[in-house]
């Protein structure tokens, strides 16, 4: 399958893997993720197989994860993403409250009903990264404002 690259691997800050299905969400994702200061985008994944090899090649400190990725399941995909490289930060996006409890169970770091604010992914992912190895700041372009504090919360 696909696996599209947004920037050279030498690019500073910490690396972010997206693995979700090709559609407008991860379209609209990856070009508001590609703008943020502080993170390396090294490429997007269309299925677990792609997704796990990823993993494994760049050693993401955060994965995007799409309950809606091709493939295996999302617990199961989680579940090796967590093997290959314990040190990866896992934030999972659910389309419901039942998948984001699926995902806690899971071992995802955080998880996201959609339907979120911009301000909610961009705290998530920087509190995400600041507990993480690589203690980077992320910061969206504008404005960066923070808001909430529980990682497996909607917006709605």
């Amino acid at each position: 399958m696909l696996a599209a690259f947004a920037k050279e691997e030498s690019q500073p800050g910490p690396k972010l893997l997206i693995a979700a299905e090709p559609d407008r969400m991860r379209d609209s994702l990856h070009l508001l993720l590609k703008t943020a200061r502080g993170i390396h985008i090294v490429g997007l994944a269309d299925d677990s197989s792609v997704a796990l090899r990823m993993v494994s090649e760049h050693r993401p400190a955060l994965v995007l994860l799409d309950t809606n990725l091709l493939g295996e399941e999302m617990p199961t995909v989680l579940k090796k993403v967590k093997a290959k490289e314990s040190q990866s930060r896992c934030l999972v996006l659910t389309d419901t409250f039942e998948q984001q409890r699926e995902a806690g169970s899971a071992g995802a770091d955080a998880a996201l009903v959609k339907g979120f604010s911009i301000e909610k992914l961009f705290q998530t992912i920087e509190e995400l990264l600041q507990d993480g190895q690589s203690r980077s700041r992320v910061r969206r372009s504008a404005s960066g404002e923070r808001i909430g504090q529980d990682f497996f919360t909607t917006d709605r």
